[in-house]
């Protein structure tokens, strides 16, 4: 007795082609990405250890520096000038 050949499964009924769903907003990558996040939490992003060390830092070494090579009024208004900056920054909508 010969054997009937198997008939091939139906392919399942396509789907209708319209917008494809949104996808989600992912993070930068690449180059830089890491610089981006960092810059991005740190001007108002979010809570940020890393503006709590950069304010730290101006203060406990950079203005003394600045009060050695400028003067001590120099360093007062170069230190109001670059704090205000970064709390404009900070602050910004």
């Amino acid at each position: 007795m010969a054997r009937t050949p198997a008939k091939p499964e139906p392919r399942p009924a396509a789907r209708p082609r319209g917008k494809a769903p949104a996808r989600p907003a992912r993070a930068p990558r690449g180059k830089g990405a890491l610089g981006q996040s960092l810059a991005r939490r740190a001007w108002g992003g979010g809570p940020s250890w890393l503006a709590v060390a950069l304010l730290v830092l101006a203060v406990l070494v950079l203005l003394p520096i600045a009060a050695a090579v400028l003067g001590d009024v120099w360093a007062v208004i170069l230190g109001a000038l670059l704090g205000g900056f970064a709390l404009g920054r900070a602050t910004a909508r």
